[in-house]
Parts: C-alpha cells; structure tokens; sequence
C-alpha cells in the first residue's frame, strides 16, 4: 500500500514518468500493472497521469536522473516522450486502474490537506526470469524468487522462494477458488 501523505510532509514519495516494466523487467512483455484507489485520486492530491497508448510499440524509453524539480523522487525519469500527451487519472475510491508494464506514467506532490491511499500490484507470466536481485549472480537465472504464483505450476518451483513477510492469499488450481495463505 502506498499513502501519499498531505502537503506537511516535504518527504513525500513523488514519482517521475517511468514504465514499471523498468522496475520489474519481465523480457517477455508480460508485466500487467494494477493500481487500485484506496482514497479518492485528485490532480490536488497527486494523482496519476499516463501517456496513453506509449506502450503500444513495447519500447522502454531512456532514463536519466529527475530534471523537473516537481518531482523529488530518487527514481530515474524517462524522457523522450511527447509530454503534451499526458492526461491526469482522478478517480473515485475504489477504482480499479490496469495498465500494461510499458505505459509511461507518474503522480505528482499531494498539495491537499489529506492523505491520497492506493494499492499497487504487479503480475506477469509465470515463466518469466526476473532478475532484478542478481547478488553475485551475471545470468538472468538469478532472479528474486519473492514471488507467489495464483495460477497454474511454478516452472522455477526448484529454485524455492524467499520467506514473504506477511500473508499472501493465492489460488490454486486444484481447489479451484480455495485460498490458502503463504508465509
């Protein structure tokens, strides 16, 4: 979960343009992004804004450290891009943003007096390698087993997982809509 807390707090996470498929690097084009809105998403309290169809040609656009001092992010930002293109995504509690890994995107300073909650989540095919942890490692074998598959056979279910720190309810196939909570 992701709080963007009001304008009192200089140390608020702002977020650059960037493609989350930057950040989770699946290779094969799968990554699939859901934002959900816990709170009500304003252009006041920093709401998203997207470049739409900027992920149609599946090209990661070149980063370089922030320029723009509206973004005080340590995040790179990709530039590049047509800027006059972008529109802002003010939704209401409770709706549910899925964009593909490539879309361009970012949220800007919550200048209201109230806290802007979301939810992030980020899914991709199971047999993607993510190497995105490589510790001592140079191949893409090398990957963060962090994650949890909800549909379907791990094909890296030899490699094992590192424990998750809190509950993660998955689906398994077998039982068909079942949960069953993974530590």
């Amino acid at each position: 979960m992701r709080a963007k807390q009001d304008q009192s707090d200089t140390t608020q996470l702002v977020y650059a343009w960037h493609q989350d498929e930057s950040y989770v690097p699946t290779r094969d084009k799968s990554l699939t992004s859901i934002w959900v809105a816990l709170e009500d998403a304003t252009l006041e309290n920093g709401c998203l804004w997207v470049v739409p169809g900027s992920h149609r040609m599946g090209f990661m656009y070149p980063s370089r450290r922030t320029q723009s001092p509206k973004f005080q992010s340590h995040h790179p930002e990709c530039y590049g891009f047509d800027l006059d293109k972008a529109v802002p995504l003010e939704v209401t509690t409770g709706t549910v943003v899925v964009f593909n890994g490539y879309l361009l995107h970012s949220s800007g300073m919550n200048a209201s007096t109230r806290t802007r909650k979301s939810f992030g989540l980020h899914l991709c095919n199971s047999w993607c390698v993510l190497p995105w942890r490589i510790e001592g490692g140079t191949h893409a074998w090398a990957d963060d087993r962090g994650i949890v598959s909800v549909s379907g056979i791990d094909p890296y279910f030899w490699k094992g997982s590192r424990k998750m720190g809190s509950p993660i309810f998955v689906w398994s196939d077998s039982d068909l809509g079942a949960s069953d909570a993974i530590h």
